[in-house]
This record gives C-alpha cells, structure tokens and sequence, in this order.
C-alpha cells in the first residue's frame, strides 16, 4: 500500500512540475510577412501602404499577456522603419488590450505613435494610429473597432 501511494505522489509531483515547465517556456512563432493596409486621414482612405512584420511572436501556455518582439514598419511612416528600429508588442487578455513600443539601440524614441493597437494574434487583421490622426488599418471595420477603444 505504501510502495502504490509513493508511486502516485512521485507521479503526481513530476506531472506538476512537467505543467510548471511547459508554462514557463515560450512556444516561438515566426513571423515574416507584408500585409496592406490603408491609410486614413479624418476617417477617409488616402492611399495603401505595406506594414513589414518580421520577428516572433510568443505563446506562452498560461500566461495573461503574449509578446511580440521584431520589426512592425509601416512603410508610409518612415520613422518606423530606422536603422535597428524594433517594436514591442503585448497582448494583454485580463484587459483585452494589445499595446506597441518601438526600441532602437537600447532607447525609446518618440515617434509619435499611440501606444494602443489593435491587432489580432495571427498578426493579419490591424489598426494603429499616430499623433497628427493618421489611422493604418487593414480594413474599415478593424478601424471601427479601434476608434471605439481609444474613446473607452
């Protein structure tokens, strides 16, 4: 009877920690992809642009929020796409919010885009915006959807 329950515990405790493991290591996706988008002034189409992403993204099993780490360039935005330009991408799911900071040589520059995106976890469907009201989305009605969560 002993020699069963020292079995099931060691069981148990290797499970436990085989769950822990797998919780802490980061499932890699690369991403390497051009997607169009449009660019809108004052809620008006005013041209096409291409977003360059090219990086990986995270998937981690538990975790509350999801990373992305690589190059976001927004091609109409040539700050984007500086010499070691990097963004940052969090998916928070507590709060339903996804954010994006962009890195260079161990800095942040102001570029003048707002923080908040939307953007899906395949990385196809977006909408971001910058100081002057520029808005690239890769269709109306993402950009619906995120003109709603800068008003909340």
């Amino acid at each position: 009877m002993k020699k069963n329950l020292r079995a099931i515990l060691s069981i148990l405790v290797i499970f436990i920690i085989g769950i822990w493991v797998l919780s802490k290591i980061p499932f890699e996706s690369d991403i390497n992809q051009t997607i169009t988008a449009k660019v809108y002034k004052d809620g008006v189409v005013v041209q096409d642009t291409s977003i360059i992403i090219n990086g990986a993204r995270s998937n981690y099993l538990f975790a509350d929020e999801q990373y992305y780490e690589g190059q976001f360039i927004i091609e109409y935005y040539e700050r984007t796409g500086r010499e070691g330009m990097k963004a940052n991408i969090t998916w928070n799911k507590e709060y339903e919010e996804q954010s994006i900071l962009y890195f260079q040589n161990a800095t942040f520059p102001t570029l003048g885009i707002n923080h908040k995106l939307l953007i899906d976890k395949e990385m196809k469907e977006f909408a971001i915006g910058i100081e002057d009201g520029t808005i690239f989305a890769t269709s109306d009605e993402i950009l619906h959807d995120y003109l709603g969560k800068l008003i909340h």
